[in-house]
C-alpha cells in the first residue's frame, strides 16, 4: 500500500520498455507526483495493453486523485479480460462504490472474494456495500475474521466501526473507530469517530474529535457539518447557523451541509436557501442512496413547513424509495409468535427468574415516534433519575442467552433464543441481571433509577419480567396513523426497515400490538400506559403519574423538562427542547390522501 492508501504493487511482469517505464510512474506515485505518474502509467499500457498490474496502478493513482470514474474505466477494461486477478475486480468494486454503483460493486467484489478469499480490499469494501444495503450483520462477519491478520489496517477498521453504528454496537464501534486514528490519524477517521461520539451523546468528544478533523482537513465539509450538529445539540443554534450558513457561501452544495441547515432553517429565507442548496446538493449526484435519502427527507420537512404538503409527501416517498424494501414482515411476525410461544400466561409462572428486586431500571417501550423521548425526558428531569437513551442491551443478552450458529447452521430452536429460556437457571439470569444492572450504575452514577426508551424493547417485556423484577415498564401509545406517518418521515437508520413503507409499517405495528395485548396481562413487573395525545392535552397530571409510578417523589422540574440540559441523541431532540405541544396530534390529516396503504393495513386497530 501507498501512503495513499492504494495498492501498486504488481508491475513487475511488463516486459521491456513497457517494465521501465511502469518502475519509473511508480516511483513517481510514490513520491506524490501524479500528473507525472498517471502521464508514465498510461504510456507503460499503451505498450502493454493486457498487463493487470499496470491497470492495477494507474487505477490505484486514479484512486488516490479521487477521479473513481476515470479509474473504473482503467480497471473496468482490466477485469473484464478473462485473466483478470482478484485485486484487479477488488479494486474495480472499492471505485464503484465511491460513485455509488452499490449493486455493481457487490458484484466485482463478490467475483474477487470467489478468487481470493483472503483479499483484504475484496472484504473491505464488500462489508461496505452490506452495510449500505442495509446488512450489517453481513459486514460484521466479513472483517471480524481479518482483524488478527491486519492489525494495522485503518480502513478495515473503519468500515467495521461503521457496521457496528449501524447495528448499534456503539461502545465497540467507538473502540474500532479509536483505533483508526491511532493507526491513521486523518480528517476522515476523526470524522468518523465524532459522528459515532455525536449518535452516543458523548457530545464533548465529538466536538473535540470534529475540531481535530477541521484541522487535519479545513475543508471537511462533512465535519464542519457534524460539528454544527452538536452545537444545535447544545443549544449554541446562532453559532451553529453562522457556521452553515458560511460553507454555503464558500463553496458548492453539499449533502451534509445542506440537511444540518434545513434543521435551523426556520424562517421565509432561511427555508427558501435550504430548499436551493438541498436542490443543488442532489444535482451533483450525492454518492450513495443515504445521502440523497437524507437530503430528501430534508426537503419533505422544508416543503411541509412552507404548507405544500404534496410537494413534502413527493420527497418522503422518494427519500423511502432509495431503499429497497428489506422488511419481510412474514419473517417478523413468526419471530415474534416464537416469543410470545415461550412467554404466555401458563407457561410464565414456571419459568426461572432472578432474584434481584433492584428498582433501578424503568423501560420504556411502544414504536418510534410514539412519545418514547418525551416519557424519557420528563422522568430524566428528576434529580434522582437518569435517562440512558435508546440501549441496544436488551437485544445483545437474548441473543447471548442462547447457542451461536455453528458453520453457518442456526442452533435447534430450544437451544436459541427465546426456546433455551426454559432451560436457563436462576443463577445464568442473576448473572446477566447483575452484569445488566452494573453497566446502568456506571451510566447512571448515584441516579435511583435509569431509563432505557429503546422502543422495541416490547419484544422483550417477558424477558424483562424474568431477569428484573424490580423494574417498571412504561408504554407510549399513540395514534398510529401519526405514529407510522412520523416513522415515514424522519430518516431512521437501517435497523428501522419497516419505515420505509406504509404497508410495511402497518404490519409491524400490527405486530407491536399483537405483542402488548398478549405481554402486558401476564408479566409481573408493572406496566403503565402514557397515551400520547391524553398527555400533551394535560402534561401536568401526567408528569405526576409518570415520576409517581417510578416511585420517586415529585419534583417540579420534570414540568419544565424542555430545561433539562441532557444530551437526546435520537429523532426527538427538536421536540423535546420544547414545551409540551400539540401541533404534531392529528398530523396525519394533512398527507390523507397519500396514506390509503396504511390506512388500510390499520383496519381494525384506529
Amino acid at each position: 500500500m501507498t501512503g495513499r492508501g492504494v495498492r501498486v504493487a504488481g508491475i513487475g511482469g511488463a516486459l521491456g520498455k513497457s517494465m521501465q517505464i511502469a518502475a519509473a510512474a511508480k516511483r513517481k506515485h510514490e513520491a506524490g507526483e501524479l500528473p507525472e505518474a498517471e502521464r508514465l502509467y498510461r504510456q507503460a499500457l499503451a505498450a502493454e495493453p493486457t498487463s493487470a498490474g499496470v491497470a492495477r496502478a494507474l487505477g490505484g493513482l486514479l484512486i488516490d486523485a479521487k477521479r473513481f470514474a476515470d479509474a473504473a474505466e482503467v480497471l473496468g477494461a482490466a477485469a473484464s479480460r478473462p485473466t483478470a486477478d482478484a485485486e484487479t475486480r477488488a479494486l474495480l468494486g472499492r471505485c464503484l462504490v465511491a460513485m455509488g454503483r452499490i449493486n455493481e460493486a457487490a458484484s466485482a467484489l463478490t467475483a474477487a472474494l470467489a478468487q481470493d478469499a483472503s483479499s483484504l480490499t475484496a472484504r473491505t469494501w464488500l462489508a461496505k456495500c452490506r452495510s449500505l444495503s442495509h446488512r450489517p450483520e453481513e459486514a460484521i462477519a466479513l472483517l471480524t475474521p481479518m482483524l488478527g491478520r491486519h492489525p494495522r489496517d485503518a480502513t478495515l477498521r473503519a468500515v467495521l466501526g461503521q457496521a457496528l453504528m449501524i447495528l448499534g454496537k456503539h461502545d465497540e464501534a467507538i473502540r474500532r473507530l479509536e483505533e483508526v486514528v491511532a493507526l491513521r490519524p486523518d480528517a476522515a477517521g476523526y470524522t468518523d469517530l465524532a459522528g459515532a461520539c455525536r449518535t452516543c451523546g458523548r457530545l464533548d468528544e465529538a466536538e473535540r474529535h470534529y475540531a481535530r478533523a477541521l484541522e487535519l482537513g479545513p475543508g471537511n465539509v462533512i465535519a464542519l457539518a457534524g460539528r454544527a450538529d452538536v452545537l444545535i445539540s447544545v443549544r449554541r443554534v446562532e453559532e451553529a447557523t453562522a457556521q452553515l450558513e458560511g460553507a454555503l457561501d464558500r463553496g458548492p452544495a453539499n449533502a451534509a451541509v445542506a440537511v444540518t441547515y434545513a434543521r435551523v432553517a426556520k424562517s421565509p429565507e432561511q427555508r427558501a436557501r435550504a430548499i436551493g442548496a438541498c436542490a443543488r446538493a442532489l444535482a451533483e449526484a450525492a454518492p450513495s442512496p443515504g445521502h440523497r435519502s437524507s437530503v430528501r427527507f430534508a426537503l419533505g420537512g422544508l416543503r411541509e413547513a412552507e404548507g405544500d404538503f404534496d410537494g413534502a409527501f413527493a420527497e418522503f416517498r422518494a427519500a423511502n424509495e432509495e431503499y429497497p424494501r428489506a422488511f419481510n414482515a412474514a419473517l417478523y411476525e413468526r419471530a415474534m409468535d416464537e416469543i410470545l410461544s415461550v412467554f404466555h400466561a401458563a407457561a410464565l409462572p414456571a419459568l426461572p427468574r432472578a432474584t434481584n428486586r433492584d428498582q433501578l431500571p424503568v423501560f420504556i417501550v411502544g414504536m418510534p415516534r410514539s412519545g418514547t423521548s418525551l416519557a424519557e425526558q420528563i422522568i430524566a428531569s428528576h434529580p434522582r433519575a437518569f435517562g440512558a437513551g435508546e440501549l441496544g442491551d436488551m437485544h445483545a443478552i437474548a441473543a447471548s442467552l442462547g447457542e451461536r450458529a455453528a458453520a453457518g447452521k442456526p442452533p435447534p430452536p430450544e437451544r436459541r433464543y427465546p426456546g433455551c429460556v426454559r432451560t436457563l437457571t436462576p443463577e445464568v439470569l442473576e448473572r446477566h441481571a447483575g452484569a445488566q444492572l452494573e453497566r446502568l450504575r456506571r451510566l447512571g452514577g448515584s441516579a435511583a433509577r435509569v431509563t432505557d426508551k429503546m422502543p422495541h424493547n416490547f419484544m422483550h417485556l417477558g424477558l424483562i419480567d424474568l431477569l428484573f423484577p424490580g423494574a417498571r415498564v412504561i408504554h407510549c401509545t399513540r395514534d398510529p396513523r401519526d405514529t407510522l406517518l412520523s416513522c415515514y418521515t424522519t430518516p431512521f437508520n437501517q435497523m428501522h426497515s419497516y419505515s420505509n413503507s406504509l404497508a410495511d409499517l402497518a404490519a409491524a405495528y400490527r405486530v407491536n400490538v399483537k405483542m402488548m395485548r398478549h405481554l402486558t396481562p401476564i408479566v409481573r413487573v408493572p406496566v403503565l400506559e402514557f397515551p400520547y395525545e391524553r398527555v400533551v392535552a394535560d402534561p401536568g397530571p401526567w408528569a405526576r403519574t409518570l415520576i409517581e409510578f417510578t416511585g420517586l417523589g415529585w419534583d417540579e422540574r420534570c414540568l419544565r423538562f424542555h430545561e433539562h440540559a441532557r444530551v437526546v441523541p435520537t429523532a426527538s431532540i427538536d421536540q423535546v427542547r420544547r414545551p409540551v405541544y400539540n401541533s404534531s396530534v392529528g398530523r396525519w390529516k394533512r398527507f390523507e390522501r397519500h396514506l390509503g396503504e396504511l390506512i388500510a393495513g390499520l383496519d381494525g386497530l384506529i
